[in-house]
């Protein structure tokens, strides 16, 4: 590559001039290539783009949540005494 600046109208046009395949192809790239931020502008224009929010937090808290009932399970939190007799020791 020479390092030139690039002509935006001539990419615009040739890629309005490429094939369907083409154009998946370098927006699944350009996905790869914009950083965050700009990549929320973009998506922005055309949808929303809070859909995509990745469910790693999500996961995260559910961890957090189940250790936390863990915890309180073992110090005595959930215990309820129970009368045992023959009738409900089976």
């Amino acid at each position: 590559m020479s390092g030139g600046k690039l002509d935006l109208q001539r990419i615009r046009r040739a890629i309005r001039g490429s094939g369907n395949e083409t154009i998946f192809f370098l927006l699944d790239d350009a996905i790869s290539l914009l950083p965050p931020a700009k990549l929320h502008q973009l998506l922005a224009q055309y949808m929303k783009p809070e859909q995509f929010v990745s469910d790693v937090a999500v996961k995260h808290d559910l961890l957090a949540e189940v250790q936390a009932f863990q915890n309180a399970c073992l110090a005595g939190e959930y215990y309820e005494a129970l009368d045992v007799n023959s009738k409900n020791c089976t």
